[in-house]
């Protein structure tokens, strides 16, 4: 059975979010891809050979918040992978809700600072939620998916396993999803500028509904089992 952080209906919302936040943090926080490390190190090597000095640390902050958030996330998951209360990926969104909602009170003065907090959120989301629908996928870049989601077809074609063609249409979806994701984080940005940024944690809120209800009806029912047996 698929745990429901690895759900269609949580993919939709991780990538809805990461399409938003990259164009969120280009069009309000000084022209850097906070989700697209990628396009940072490139702007840091053009601006390094121009000898833009002042202009590094705005690309090497985020760089260094991405492995910093790889990395917490990574320890907490050998940590609290198996914890009962919650499922740990409940922990990890909740924790990205809460820092995107405070980005939205950095003023504009201090846009580094809230690049690096996106850039922290992106490397959360990417290393806690890998995998949905039993397909292998990224929810906030396309470079990947559409490559894999281009082999996949290929492949169909080839073996006829209809798992193949799943898993192609699924990570096409993720990249319409992504750009949908850039549509309206460009239209909001136009409208409310920083502030815009409060529309993801009512977004983050519902998924973690949807992982908490999976998960609360799960323990109900291995209760029920359980109980089952013990009157047998």
């Amino acid at each position: 059975m698929t745990q429901k952080s690895e759900s269609i209906e949580i993919m939709f919302i991780l990538t809805l979010i990461g399409g938003f936040l990259d164009s969120y943090s280009y069009i309000t926080r000084g022209g850097v891809f906070a989700f697209a490390q990628t396009g940072n190190l490139v702007l840091l090597s053009i601006n390094i050979c121009y000898g833009n000095l002042d202009k590094i640390a705005r690309y090497i902050m985020p760089i260094i918040a991405f492995i910093l958030g790889t990395t917490l996330v990574r320890i907490f998951e050998k940590k609290y992978k198996y914890m009962k209360i919650v499922h740990w990926r409940q922990v990890i969104i909740v924790f990205e809700g809460i820092i995107l909602a405070l980005v939205g009170f950095v003023p504009e003065n201090l846009n580094k600072l809230a690049c690096l907090l996106i850039s922290f959120v992106c490397a959360m989301q990417i290393e806690a939620f890998r995998r949905f629908n039993g397909v292998d996928l990224m929810t906030t870049m396309c470079t990947g998916n559409l490559k894999k989601a281009t082999d996949r077809l290929i492949d169909y074609f080839y073996t006829k396993d209809k798992n193949l063609l799943k898993a192609s249409f699924t990570t096409y979806a993720a990249i319409l999803i992504f750009i949908m994701g850039c549509t309206i984080g460009t239209l909001t940005s136009f409208v409310f500028s920083t502030k815009s940024i409060f529309i993801l944690p009512v977004v983050i809120l519902i998924a973690f509904i949807i992982m908490h209800e999976t998960e609360r009806n799960k323990k109900w029912n291995k209760w029920k089992i359980q109980t089952k047996q013990m009157d047998m």
